[in-house]
């Protein structure tokens, strides 16, 4: 998993990195912030690929752009280990059946 980045510039700090499963996680996130700095936030503003929310405070300007990305679950891998166990398990029955054939040709 690839670390959050933090990078500074004069008045602003670039945060790269954080994922998020959830929109209330996004909101708690920036609400947190907001209230560390005593800013207020306007709206969540959503367009296609974009969040984006403006936080003002007397001592801080506070503004988020989140990405928005979704996230997709490999279906192949899933399908492929099924019938990887469908095959072992059928492997293991037939030398089962081969083995009690064994057995019973050498009890006769």
């Amino acid at each position: 998993m690839i670390s959050p980045k933090l990078t500074v510039n004069d008045n602003s700090i670039e945060l790269e990195g954080l994922k998020f499963r959830e929109l209330i996680n996004v909101r708690e996130f920036i609400s947190r912030l907001a209230q560390d700095y005593d800013a207020k936030c306007g709206k969540l503003n959503k367009s296609e690929n974009l969040m984006t929310v403006e936080c003002n405070g007397n001592n801080a300007k506070l503004y988020f752009e989140i990405k928005t990305e979704r996230i997709k679950k490999p279906k192949t891998e899933k399908k492929e280990e099924k019938k990887q166990t469908k095959e072992q398990k059928q492997e293991e029955q037939q030398k089962e059946t081969k083995e009690q054939q064994k057995e019973e040709k050498s009890n006769s």
